[in-house]
C-alpha cells in the first residue's frame, strides 16, 4: 500500500513513516524543511528515537521510504494520508493549527485531481472539534475521508509500540464518510 505522511520529518511523522515502511508499505515522507528531506533520503533521522536510525537506513536503502517537499504527487499516489504536522503553542498558550490547516488544504487541493476516495488520518495533536469544524470541510469535500487515531501512542517509545504491535486504531465520524 502507498502511504503519505505530511509533516514526515518531525517526531510523530518520521516515527510513523519509518514504522509503516518497515512493515512493507511504500511511504512518502513530505516535509517543507529541505534539510530534513535530505537527511531522511540519506537514511539519517533529523530527530532522536531509539532504533529509528537503524530502521531508516534499511527502509531508505530498500526504497520503501522517500522524503520530498512536494505533497501533490505522493497524495495522488497514496491510499492513506497521515497529517503529522506540528502544533506548537502560540504566545497566548493556545494551540497553533496553521501547519495542520495548511496540510489539510494541500491534501484537499491534490485530492480534487483524483477520481477515487482515500483516507486522511489526523495524527497531529489537535483540540476537540478541530477535525469536525476545520479539517473535514477542507479535505472531505475533495474526495477524502478523515479519521482520527483512537489509540494515542505512548511518548515513552512510540517506535517500539508501532513495531511490536503494528496497530493504529482509527475512528470515522458519520459526516466524514462519503
Amino acid at each position: 500500500m502507498n502511504i503519505t505522511v505530511i509533516g514526515g520529518g518531525g517526531y510523530v511523522g518520521l516515527t510513523t513513516a519509518a514504522c509503516l515502511a518497515s512493515k512493507g508499505h511504500k511511504v512518502y515522507c513530505v516535509d517543507n524543511d529541505l534539510k530534513k528531506v535530505n537527511l531522511v533520503n540519506k537514511g539519517l533521522p533529523a530527530i532522536y528515537e531509539p532504533r529509528l536510525d537503524e530502521i531508516l537506513k534499511v527502509v531508505t536503502k530498500e526504497k520503501r521510504l522517500f522524503a520530498t517537499p512536494d505533497a501533490i504527487s505522493p497524495v495522488l499516489d497514496s491510499s492513506i494520508i497521515f497529517i503529522c504536522a506540528g502544533t506548537p503553542c502560540r504566545e497566548d498558550g493556545r494551540i497553533d493549527l496553521r501547519q495542520v490547516v495548511n496540510a489539510a488544504k494541500s491534501i484537499g487541493k491534490s485530492l480534487r485531481k483524483r477520481d477515487e476516495y482515500c483516507t486522511v488520518v489526523v495524527k497531529s495533536t489537535v483540540v476537540p472539534k478541530t477535525t469536525e469544524s476545520i479539517l473535514i470541510p477542507l479535505s472531505a469535500r475533495a474526495r477524502g475521508r478523515l479519521a482520527m487515531p483512537v489509540l494515542f501512542i505512548s511518548f515513552l517509545n512510540p517506535l517500539l509500540i508501532l513495531l511490536e504491535y503494528g496497530l493504529i486504531c482509527l475512528a470515522f465520524g458519520r459526516r466524514a464518510l462519503p
